[in-house]
């Protein structure tokens, strides 16, 4: 049975909208009327949820809900896409006709290892690594790290001698023609990392020298040292889009049960690997998460540690989250997230902090479905932002259905019964076709860049509006606003979670009625250990004591702990 319910953003027992009763929140003056006379002008588009004229009653939620969940449990296992299929059949044609056989570039490729490795020991390869990892990994037998020298035919050189003709070093990708027709190697000056996959090394990917990381995109000089890492080609043997680097070189550890964590380059997977005995990282090469590399994480998702995605914090790591978000849930994953300060990632962690701090950082993964439903909660209308955070809800896993649902409801101020009819309608899209489902969601990304580079030009009091509400209406009134605002701001770049943080600090105990963003601010500063611009620090008088501080000074800022 349902009952009629207003699709009007208005609080449980007729409250006023929250996120649309602020000055300064909608512009124009039919809102302004609204908000000094509280007459209903006919609705805006924001502040209208497009939801159904009913609601299910709480016995018809509680039947459809477990009709979901059972129907959930039951779905048949992920299978690859027709597409995949289809380039597994181009890939084994390619390979029984090629001239130069895969047996034969596995050769080859084992013998370019042995001499990168040769040629490792006193290089400025084997300096830089060692000084971004903290550990010289010379003659690792997983890592196998190498050196390719700066010469133009040291390699094809090298292997010429041992009986490789020039045809076989160019289909194998360790080689290249240049323009006056000369073969030439493919890496040169580079630190190598060799890419392995069932005993054999299938490619290599090269770091170029860090002196010209400086150098502008587009000038000479930049395309004269080439990308900043420089993956072997697809060959017959190896495809960059079929290998996930670190899932062969930890293979031991992770069929021992450790967690892997999806990272956006090599250095991260070593130094992740390193800091962590529990974790190993794992990265794509060149490319953007694959099915066949999701395909490959597929085993840990139903495992109890599941997959962790630590990708970085600026704008191309945080669309990379999304797209990993994704493609995880339609294989039946719900993918825990950790968030680095602004700037920073794991090697960089590693170096400046040491592997106790990337640990601690690892131990404590929040739910990435959290984390995209804050941030649609916060940086879209409401009428937008519930459709699309119920979207993001109905592809996890079903036991967190009603508890995330309900929080969505609680930060709009809207019935949950609301909520979680639309919720209905979202699991029933998802789990009809995941895989279509999964496309569509991946392709909106280009929203989502629009929306994310767009809260980069805000200020502090414009981008953190909205969440403010969604805690406590009144913390965005007057110049303690813009404090709290930049405070908000500095801890979030520290690489603090202020959407977990903050409503548990608010919800301790009440703020002070007088000074709510001042008593905010106050413990928001006390609870956490980072440099604070402002030269206020504290309120003057807080309403509730502090919460303990959630991690000593030389780990990394730590939010307390909150279940998926």
């Amino acid at each position: 049975m349902t009952t009629p319910h207003s699709a009007c953003l208005h609080g449980i027992g007729g409250g006023s909208p929250l996120n649309l009763t602020e000055d300064g929140y909608r512009d124009g003056p039919e809102f302004d009327h609204y908000l000094r006379t509280g007459e209903l002008q006919p609705p805006f588009p924001d502040e209208t949820i497009p939801t159904s004229e009913t609601t299910f009653s709480p016995e018809d939620l509680d039947t459809e809900l477990f009709h979901a969940v059972q129907h959930r449990l039951w779905m048949d296992r992920w299978q690859p896409t027709d597409e995949q299929q289809r380039r597994l059949e181009r890939r084994a044609y390619d390979a029984e006709s090629s001239p130069v056989t895969p047996e034969r570039i596995a050769d080859l490729n084992a013998q370019a290892a042995d001499y990168y490795q040769q040629t490792y020991r006193g290089s400025w390869a084997q300096t830089y690594l060692t000084a971004r990892l903290g550990i010289d990994l010379t003659g690792d037998p997983h890592i196998q790290p190498g050196y390719a020298p700066a010469g133009f035919t040291t390699l094809v050189a090298h292997l010429r001698r041992h009986g490789a003709t020039d045809d076989e070093l160019l289909a194998a990708g360790l080689a290249k023609t240049a323009s006056t027709g000369t073969t030439i190697d493919t890496f040169r000056d580079r630190l190598i990392l060799p890419i392995h996959h069932k005993g054999a090394v299938v490619g290599f990917v090269g770091r170029r020298h860090p002196d010209t990381d400086h150098l502008q995109p587009g000038t000479d000089a930049a395309a004269k040292a080439g990308p900043k890492y420089l993956n072997t080609g697809d060959t017959v043997l190896y495809a960059k889009g079929g290998q996930l680097y670190g899932v062969a070189e930890y293979a031991d550890r992770l069929a021992g049960g450790a967690t892997p964590v999806l990272v956006e380059g090599p250095i991260d997977v070593l130094a992740v690997s390193l800091a962590s005995p529990d974790h190993v990282g794992v990265a794509p090469l060149g490319t953007s998460l694959t099915d066949t590399q999701a395909d490959t994480l597929t085993p840990h998702l139903t495992s109890p540690r599941g997959v962790i995605v630590a990708t970085d914090g600026d704008l191309a790591g945080q669309l990379a989250a999304e797209r990993d978000y994704w493609m995880l849930t339609a294989r039946g994953g719900d993918p825990k997230h950790v968030t680095f300060p602004t700037g920073q990632d794991p090697a960089g962690i590693l170096t400046s902090q040491g592997p106790g701090a990337l640990q601690a950082l690892l131990a404590q993964p929040r739910s990435l479905a959290q984390a995209l439903v804050d941030e649609r909660l916060n940086h879209l209308p409401p009428a937008q932002a519930l459709p699309a955070a119920l979207a993001v809800v109905a592809a996890g896993d079903a036991q967190h259905w009603t508890r995330r649902t309900t929080d969505i409801a609680s930060r709009l101020h809207l019935p949950a019964d609301v909520a979680l009819t639309g919720l209905i309608s979202h699991i029933t899209t998802w789990d009809h076709d995941r895989q279509r489902a999964a496309t569509a969601q991946v392709a909106t990304g280009h929203n989502t860049r629009t929306r994310l580079a767009a809260v980069t030009q805000l200020r502090p009091q414009e981008r953190w509006a909205p969440f403010a509400r969604q805690i406590n209406q009144a913390l965005v009134h007057g110049y303690s606003w813009t404090m709290l605002a930049d405070t908000i701001d500095q801890a979030h770049r520290h690489g603090v979670d202020v959407h977990a943080l903050l409503p548990t600090l608010a919800n301790s105990l009440p703020l002070a009625p007088n000074h709510p963003a001042d008593d905010l601010r106050y413990r928001l500063v006390t609870n956490t250990d980072m440099p604070i611009d402002s030269p206020t620090t504290t309120s003057p008088r807080p309403s509730a004591p502090l919460l303990p501080k959630p991690a000593p000074p030389q780990q990394p800022i730590q939010a307390p702990d909150v279940s998926p």
